[in-house]
């Protein structure tokens, strides 16, 4: 009777494993960054269960990998020790099906982004084209840890005053070719919207002097002034179209202003012909403060042989792992 409960109970956590993010993951193979291994019971066995979470955050995900041997925990011994090498943050690309309610492997492996890919606006450029539906636009396609990101990015009057391309990201598509890393200023919504989009660098250190008045093609706007190790830059604050009318972009002015006169920045620019255009600016991030190990009411810290994965362990039941089963 005992044996049936404890079957019973194990199947009712298969199928509540399953989360929206899980069921979404079912598919092709998919990038995911490592958070812990452990054994855990699933579908009435016990089995190496590695836990991860999308690569830009979100719900933890639950990867069942499957046992050699049916009725007893058997992992493979290469997925084993792939996991049992794994440090919390780094990237895996595994491929699951959805068998008895629960995320089953079917192949897993290390992977790594680009560098630049793993910052918040970083890309692959694959592609740029014009709109079938609208000539116009331009259909500009990204990759992020391995997923597709498609941009429609809207035409505009031309000169001429008939429809014709964003001059601005066409000029700089034309700067990056396909595999690249960019630099992508991308904005959520609805529908994507593209900024800005160059070749990927590393952001410039530099001190911001002032952000004051400055004239923009005729046109009062904002520039910011910033001092570099080898020499002063003017970088312009680019005017979007603002409810019909071309006004310096308000997201970027507001970071410029925050970052404060005299304050030490990090930030990106762009050339163009005489004028350098600020994309990016912020002050540098501090490191967060260590975090405190969680110990019980007594002061005591955890016990050992608690069943999670850790910097320098192993995984647990496999060759000499965490704590015994």
């Amino acid at each position: 009777m005992h044996t049936l409960t404890t079957w019973i109970r194990w199947m009712i956590f298969g199928l509540i494993l399953l989360s929206a993010a899980e069921v979404a993951a079912a598919a092709d193979a998919q990038v995911y960054k490592f958070v812990s291994a452990r054994k855990l019971g699933a579908g009435g066995r016990d089995h190496l269960v590695v836990i991860v979470q999308p690569p830009s955050g979100g719900a933890q995900v639950r990867l069942v990998l499957p046992n050699s041997d049916r009725d007893r925990y058997s992992p493979k011994k290469e997925d084993a020790d792939l996991v049992s090498g794994m440090q919390p943050g780094q990237f895996l690309q595994a491929q699951s099906e959805k068998t008895d309610g629960l995320m089953s492997v079917t192949s897993i492996a290390s992977w790594s982004p680009r560098p630049g890919e793993e910052t918040p606006h970083g890309y692959i450029f694959m592609n740029s084209s014009p709109s079938e539906k609208n000539p116009a636009d331009l259909e500009v396609d990204l990759m992020k840890f391995m997923e597709p990101v498609k941009i429609i990015v809207p035409g505009e009057e031309g000169a001429d005053g008939k429809p014709a391309s964003d001059a601005t990201i066409d000029a700089e598509l034309k700067t990056v070719h396909p595999g690249d890393v960019v630099w992508a200023d991308v904005l959520p919504g609805k529908k994507l919207a593209l900024m800005a989009i160059v070749p990927w660098s590393e952001a410039q250190h530099g001190k911001l002097m002032r952000v004051g008045p400055a004239d923009v093609d005729g046109q009062r706007g904002f520039a910011a002034e910033i001092a570099t190790d080898t020499k002063p830059i003017t970088a312009f604050i680019p005017m979007t179209l603002q409810n019909g009318k071309r006004a310096p972009d308000a997201r970027l002015l507001t970071e410029a202003r925050k970052a404060g006169n005299g304050s030490e920045v990090l930030f990106r620019t762009r050339e163009d012909g005489d004028k350098t255009w600020l994309l990016e600016i912020e002050r540098p991030q501090k490191d967060p403060p260590p975090v405190a190990q969680r110990r019980d009411n007594n002061n005591n810290p955890p016990p050992a042989g608690i069943p999670v994965h850790t910097a320098g362990g192993g995984v647990p039941g496999v060759g000499g792992g965490i704590g015994g089963f």
